[in-house]
């Protein structure tokens, strides 16, 4: 079996204005899993040579010596209520690699009662998409039932995919000199915590009396956050707070879900504070809606790949996520609760948890999260500034669904 459709080696635009960082996951399952090892390097031999690769001046290459993409861990003494995995990590790589660590890799950790998976992906391989429907695919092709589809690995659809000039400014994006080592996050160190939360759709709706019809859980929980944060942070009257999403642009630009490399794009949504202040949540999902509407179009989008190739072309010049640059009042909301998360099942049913640590720990980071519950719930991961959380906390509480209490 060929392991893909076709193949390329030069990175695309989309793959260049990513950060180099891992994406990585942890999947909590309550049972034992049987070694991972071969069947994953067979699978991913099949599916995903890319993973066997490493990058070079845009490129994948075969390397000098074969990753480690599988690890192991073995420890009968401790338990997964034992294991605190906000606060302990497991991964047996850091959050940015470098030219010898692997483009894919899976630690397996067994512990008494279960296993955890801690993976991760070089951003520059594939996004948060891709990532996700390898591992499901890879959950199916294990389990003998069918053989899942093949990825493609066709990079070059994306120059395809190139508008012949620029149409429109693109604030999501800003030019940075590639000579200079910055693309760092411009904030200062704030010591932040995290907040957990579950919301169940037409619950939270309710209480926040949304009647728009076509606003999305999604144009909701942005709007309803948005607000509720920058009055906590008692954001000045006529400040603009800075929102950013990024997106999956395969629908739009026609692409099949198969396709492997990154099809992310931005969505920037400036607020003034003192419209925030003024306006109804109803009214800001509606504004959230309408902005993502017009950033999710085709032309937008192929307008936004003419903009990065038009920059890139410069010398010493790289196109770079403004989120880059968000400070103290800004917030960025990833959303993942499309994702088949909780589909991925090694024998014996789903993850009891999935948990997606941050790439940073950078205040107004907000991931959007699917639950093993229902469709319509998420669980989303807030992180803020310290001195705001137990207030956030107490607000957000009186929003969720209360379980009931078995008789």
């Amino acid at each position: 079996m060929s392991h893909s459709r076709t193949n390329s080696t030069d990175l695309s635009l989309s793959d260049l204005i990513v950060p180099v960082c891992y994406t990585r996951l942890v999947l909590i399952y309550d049972y034992v899993i049987n070694d991972l090892e071969k069947p994953l390097l067979k699978y991913l031999h099949h599916y995903c040579r890319s993973a066997f690769k490493q990058i070079l001046d845009n490129k994948l290459v075969d390397p000098v010596e074969r990753p480690k993409i599988f690890t192991r861990k073995i420890d009968r003494n401790l338990s997964i209520a034992s294991l605190n995995v906000e606060q302990n990590d497991i991964f047996p790589y850091g959050r940015t690699p470098n030219d010898h660590s692997p483009l894919f890799f899976l630690h397996q950790f067994t512990v008494r009662d279960g296993t955890l998976l801690a993976i991760g992906v070089h951003h520059r391989l594939t996004d948060g998409h891709g990532l996700i429907h390898l591992l499901y695919r890879f959950s199916i092709w294990l389990s003998k039932v069918q053989i899942p589809f093949l990825f493609e690995h066709d990079r070059s659809l994306i120059a395809k995919r190139i508008a012949p000039t620029i149409l429109y400014e693109h604030r999501e994006y800003y030019i940075e000199d590639s000579s200079l080592f910055s693309s760092a996050i411009s904030q200062s160190e704030i010591e932040t915590d995290v907040i957990v939360k579950r919301y169940r759709k037409n619950n939270l709706f309710s209480k926040l009396k949304i009647t728009g019809k076509h606003v999305s859980f999604n144009d909701v929980v942005v709007a309803w956050l948005t607000k509720l944060i920058s009055r906590i942070r008692r954001v000045p009257c006529e400040t603009i707070v800075r929102v950013g999403m990024p997106t999956n642009g395969r629908p739009v630009l026609r692409l099949e879900e198969d396709y492997f490399g990154n099809c992310v794009f931005y969505i920037y949504i400036p607020f003034v504070m003192s419209d925030l202040q003024s306006t109804s949540v109803n009214d800001l999902s509606e504004r959230v809606h309408e902005e993502r509407k017009r950033c999710m179009t085709r032309a937008y989008i192929e307008s936004a790949l003419a903009y990065i190739k038009y920059n890139t072309a410069k010398p010493n010049h790289r196109v770079c996520p403004i989120f880059n640059l968000f400070g103290e009042y800004d917030l960025t909301f990833t959303n993942w609760s499309r994702f088949p998360m909780y589909q991925i099942d090694f024998g014996r049913g789903p993850p009891r948890r999935v948990f997606l640590p941050p790439g940073n720990r950078r205040n107004g980071m907000i991931t959007i999260l699917p639950t093993s519950e229902e469709d319509n719930e998420i669980e989303l991961y807030i992180r803020l500034d310290k001195r705001y959380i137990v207030e956030l906390s107490k607000i957000l509480s009186a929003y969720e669904v209360q379980k009931q209490a078995v008789a």
